[in-house]
């Protein structure tokens, strides 16, 4: 036992270290033209990096020709910090590929973050170092997270965003939420707002669980003083870190704060006329439901499995075994989860369980809203916000499984570990390798 603990961190840096060189090198050889939706994020990106400021959504330099519209009227922080990272690498060269490999770097930055992350929240809620090892896997080397981390989006910064909520949540519960449990969490919630709508779940979700932990926290003598008093502090880091943007949008935009239906009015005035929002052959213009949508589609499949491994513009593809794979992995998973709740396992930890529910369940609603009412999309990354929630009750399924069964031995949990590592390797030598290290 003492050899083993001796070894785990530097087995935990090997880990860290191994996904960064694997996130790195990808975003050093993935085509533009396999990245789903760069080249627009590069535009918000290249102007700040050549003017030095914010810009207006609707901006002609920025505004692409056929949507009519661009990505700088909702939340853009990984492309204002990709500017300053663009802005280093230029003191050293301004080579048009030195330069995209500097602007994904916030990408590849923030999925090694998220492993980091996986391995701190893992000692933190797992009893077992395999189960930590489980959760931190299935993460940082799921496939289509893999690719999200190699090139310039919103979505690897907001899973990054969202395990830092999440681990805060740990933490100010464990530390009765003090003044630093109450920094980090603002820290998480502003990095969250000024990233990506479809992880919102996760703002919602601080309220909550921050207000049942302190107000069912029985070493707090004045809990309702408490639960103001640094639910204020909370406040104030959000409101310094993340509301300008907010402000900034409402000046701009006539009080659209969030930029989305500023967006829109935008698309309907620039856009090709097949591409004007008033134009697009949606569901909801047919007259048909959602459910309609769902029956009549495979949405829910091709989402499902793009969420898995899907790569370039949804038109790389893996063997449909991988995907039974993953669907299996997670499903044992979560009915573990489910039977361990059956079991009241959950006891004393309800409120973090709910919310993970709503932070995995959420993304999927909004998605499907989209879908519906504004623009068809079967992708998968828009699901990426509800990762950490989803992997967390995964893993926790399986450590009640081994419990039930009573398994001394973490033998369940490290075959998964085995089984999901040897799956990514094999995808990525297979697959990754040959279609996406092809070169800028």
């Amino acid at each position: 036992m003492k050899n083993i603990k001796k070894v785990q961190p530097w087995v935990e840096i090997g880990i860290i270290l191994a996904t960064f060189i694997i996130y790195f090198s990808l975003s050093c050889f993935l085509p533009v033209d396999k990245a789903p939706d760069e080249y627009m994020r590069y535009e918000v990106t290249d102007y700040i990096f050549k003017h030095h400021e914010l810009p207006i959504g609707s901006a002609e330099e920025i505004r692409n020709p056929i949507w009519g519209f661009s990505y700088a009227f909702t939340p853009y922080l990984p492309s204002i910090l990709a500017a300053g990272v663009m802005g280093i690498v230029s003191l050293f060269g301004t080579s048009a590929v030195a330069l995209t490999i500097a602007s994904r770097f916030i990408s590849v930055l923030s999925a090694t973050g998220c492993t980091w992350l996986a391995l701190s929240i893992g000692k933190k809620l797992f009893p077992k170092w395999s189960s930590s090892l489980l959760y931190t896997l299935s993460i940082s080397v799921l496939p289509q997270f893999v690719f999200l981390s190699a090139y310039l989006n919103n979505d690897a910064p907001a899973v990054f965003s969202a395990m830092l909520i999440l681990f805060s949540w740990l933490s100010g519960k464990e530390k009765h939420w003090d003044y630093k449990s109450c920094i980090l969490l603002g820290v998480g919630i502003s990095l969250c707002a000024l990233t990506y709508y479809n992880a919102y779940a996760w703002i919602l979700c601080s309220v909550i669980y921050f207000a049942v932990t302190v107000l069912t926290d029985k070493t707090l003598q004045n809990k309702w003083k408490h639960l103001f008093a640094r639910g204020g502090i909370v406040t104030l880091v959000v409101l310094l870190l993340a509301g300008w943007f907010f402000v900034r949008n409402a000046v701009l935009y006539d009080g659209d704060f969030l930029g989305m239906d500023a967006s829109k009015i935008c698309g309907e005035m620039y856009a090709q006329d097949e591409y004007k929002p008033s134009n697009r052959a949606t569901f909801e213009n047919m007259g048909k439901s959602i459910w309609d949508m769902l029956n009549e589609t495979e949405w829910f499949d091709r989402s499902v499995d793009s969420f898995f491994a899907v790569f370039g513009y949804m038109n790389i593809f893996v063997s449909q075994r991988y995907y039974d794979f993953y669907r299996i992995i997670l499903g044992i998973g979560l009915v573990g989860f489910l039977w361990g709740c059956i079991c009241k396992k959950a006891k004393g930890d309800g409120v973090l369980y709910l919310c993970c529910v709503i932070c995995m369940v959420t993304p999927v609603i909004l998605s499907a809203v989209n879908s519906y009412f504004s623009d068809f999309q079967q992708q998968g990354r828009y699901f990426m916000p509800a990762l950490p929630a989803l992997m967390l009750l995964t893993t926790r399924g399986y450590q009640w499984l081994e419990e039930t069964f009573h398994l001394k031995k973490p033998l369940l949990t490290l075959f998964i570990c085995l089984a999901w590592g040897a799956a990514f390797a094999r995808l990525f030598i297979k697959v990754m390798i040959p279609h996406l290290y092809v070169g800028i």
